[in-house]
């Protein structure tokens, strides 16, 4: 509390979720502490999820080529490798969700009907959010991870990760985690 004085331009950033802040942090005149500060909430959307997974999928060979054969990937985006933040993926959410369907396919079935199972774009956002829609970004990250663990091979033909493997990585470790991951958020409700 004494360094805004001295030092006028410095500004201590804390991250910290609403609910440890209200159960967790104890002291005496807790309330005085948001007094001049400027709070944010941090969120994510479908979008964000995304550019995280194309960020570091984007520096593997395999998948670069996969993106350039749909047109996807341009030398731009080789250029930005050789920066010191590496690829980072576009803001336009068409070049996301068609960068998805390169790597996950369009929908969650195969066929003519597939389209009835739903699209795997707004699947995999849905299944990872919570019951108040926020998207959990560790599950929706897990996701992607435990698919490419079941599938274990890539199919010679067609996207990286079969959209089944969500399903399978959902019903198991997927759904474990984001239980204990409540758990541990409200656990005093729980």
């Amino acid at each position: 509390q004494q360094a805004p004085r001295r030092c006028a331009r410095i500004r201590a950033k804390i991250f910290l979720r609403d609910d440890i802040w209200v159960r967790e942090v104890h002291f005496t005149d807790k309330s005085k502490i948001r007094d001049g500060i400027d709070r944010t909430t941090i969120t994510w959307d479908g979008a964000d999820i995304y550019r995280t997974i194309l960020k570091r999928l984007g520096h593997d060979e395999e998948v670069r080529k996969l993106l350039r054969q749909a047109g996807l990937w341009t030398a731009e985006f080789d250029k930005m490798l050789m920066t010191k933040l590496g690829f980072v993926p576009p803001f336009d959410e068409d070049w996301i969700a068609k960068s998805v369907q390169v790597l996950a396919g369009e929908t969650m079935a195969r066929g003519e009907h597939g389209y009835k199972k739903g699209y795997v774009y707004t699947w995999i956002l849905t299944h990872s959010a919570d019951s108040t829609g926020d998207i959990r970004p560790r599950i929706a990250l897990l996701l992607f991870s435990e698919a490419a663990k079941i599938q274990k091979k890539v199919t010679p033909s067609g996207p990286i990760l079969n959209p089944r493997s969500f399903v399978e990585a959902l019903r198991g470790e997927v759904s474990q985690q984001a239980v204990a991951d409540l758990r541990i958020e409200f656990k005093e409700e729980w």
